[in-house]
């Protein structure tokens, strides 16, 4: 019999994170009773989500009926929830979603909608002034991580297509699938005119 894990410290943990952010009690409140099974493929495991209470609570297996199932790995669905564009991972093959899909795009707005004024949190435990500096250099942090990434994605992107031409252009690919739909187009008309000579 396989040990169930203590689900207990993620439960808080989730919990503790929305409270957070006051609006979200709102979209919790829509989720009343609602209940998702979460499926970890590489480690064939299952767990659910209840919303009860304006809370979350976390229950091992799947033996509660639920009204939408989300499979992915477990490095799946930790994109998924890290991502800023949610609604892209949760659309992607990475991640199977069965049942009610308006509820899994409200599952997925309870997170994505987190407004979370870390500064004020900040603020209640080293005051004002330290919390505002830590803030500032970690906006200008987040700021620079983001155009490195767009410069290191960018750099990458001509070095696969240019400097070492493994993959070819964009252009190369739209004109060779537009010839291949010429090419079938052809081979349709030629398809019909033997079919009118027979």
């Amino acid at each position: 019999m396989k040990k169930s894990l203590d689900l207990k410290p993620l439960e808080q943990a989730l919990n503790g994170y929305l409270a957070l952010d006051p609006e979200s009690s709102t979209r919790l409140h829509g989720l009343q009773e609602k209940t998702v099974t979460i499926e970890l493929l590489a480690l064939q495991y299952s767990f659910q989500l209840r919303f009860h209470q304006g809370k979350i609570q976390l229950h091992p297996g799947k033996e509660l009926p639920a009204e939408i199932t989300i499979r992915g790995t477990p490095l799946n669905l930790f994109a998924l929830v890290c991502s800023h564009n949610k609604q892209a991972h949760f659309l992607s093959e990475a991640v199977i979603i069965e049942g009610n899909a308006e509820l899994g795009q409200e599952v997925i707005g309870l997170f994505e909608k987190l407004e979370i004024d870390w500064e004020e949190y900040l603020s209640r435990f080293i005051g004002d002034l330290p919390a505002h500096h830590i803030g500032r250099f970690t906006r200008h942090l987040i700021s620079w991580g983001e155009q490195a990434r767009e410069s290191l994605l960018q750099n990458l992107n001509e070095y696969v297509h240019e400097e070492k031409p493994w993959f070819p252009p964009k252009e190369a690919l739209q004109d060779f699938f537009r010839e291949i739909d010429e090419l079938r187009l052809d081979l349709d008309r030629l398809e019909a005119r033997v079919k009118n000579l027979c």
